[in-house]
């Protein structure tokens, strides 16, 4: 199995390029008609969160569908999908970060207790608190 780096996945969802956004569909659809699939660190979901909505100026819940459709797709396994997808439920019913909820859920999927936090809106949440 090979990994994809955030660009791929960027040209992919946005076609902002659309010669490489074309490569990308190609390598997937090879993927698909060989069963193969990549592997997607939980740093570009982050990082990928991070570039649609600071460049891409995506809303809350455009960033939520990518990364829906993302996790759908047969060639892609995202590392930690549950705590990826757990954030994703709770970011479409509450106002916290998808980027706060994907650091919570996923310490917690890895025996943490709590996350610790300067960040008040975050420490809101019952998997933060407030670092004071």
């Amino acid at each position: 199995m090979n990994a994809l780096d955030t660009n791929v996945l960027i040209r992919f969802l946005t076609n902002d390029d659309e010669e490489q956004a074309q490569k990308v569909l190609q390598l997937f659809q090879v993927a698909e008609n060989y069963n193969e699939t990549f592997f997607v660190p939980l740093l570009v979901v982050l990082e990928l969160v991070w570039v649609l909505k600071a460049v891409f100026n995506c809303s809350k819940d455009e960033v939520i569908k990518a990364l829906e459709n993302l996790m759908a797709m047969p060639v892609l396994v995202l590392e930690q999908a549950d705590a990826v997808f757990n954030s994703l439920r709770d970011a479409k019913t509450s106002n916290y970060d998808i980027s706060d909820l994907l650091i919570a859920h996923t310490a917690i999927a890895n025996g943490a207790e709590m996350v610790f936090t300067f960040d008040q809106k975050a420490a809101n949440h019952v998997m933060f608190e407030l670092l004071k």
